[in-house]
């Protein structure tokens, strides 16, 4: 079992590293995040150093053929949301059922609190939407 001063070190380390970078850039966008990231956006405190996730994956579950699957959601028009977002509906790619949201649905997007207000520039976020 890892002792929690090795974790809060690590966090320490990961926190620091991202200052360093927020300084060398204009405008610091997380695209394509996994889930085991929003995880760390919403339990730890800055971890994003004041940059703007753009885009999160979301883990998503077929009841009907067991199957797992992660499905991109990005924030409209670049912009925060002001309410709550919520979690959008999908089909399972394998048989078309409704997929079920595999995650806790009112802490998913906890992070966008601490982004409100804030949007991507319009050169990042058209580089974003062709890259994608």
């Amino acid at each position: 079992m890892r002792e929690s001063f090795e974790i809060e070190r690590e966090v320490h380390g990961d926190t620091l590293v991202m200052k360093e970078v927020r300084q060398g850039v204009q405008h610091l966008v997380f695209h394509r995040c996994p889930p085991i990231i929003v995880e760390q956006f919403n339990m730890i405190n800055n971890f994003g150093a004041g940059g703007v996730v753009y885009s999160v994956y979301m883990p998503y579950f077929c009841e009907k053929c067991g199957r797992d699957e992660l499905k991109l959601y990005a924030l409209p028009d670049g912009k925060s949301p002001e309410d709550p977002a919520t979690i959008p509906a999908h089909k399972c790619s394998n048989c078309s059922s409704p997929l079920t949201f595999n995650d806790i649905e009112d802490e998913y997007f906890y992070f966008l609190q601490h982004q409100k207000g804030l949007s991507i520039p319009s050169a990042a976020l058209e580089y974003l939407r062709k890259s994608s």
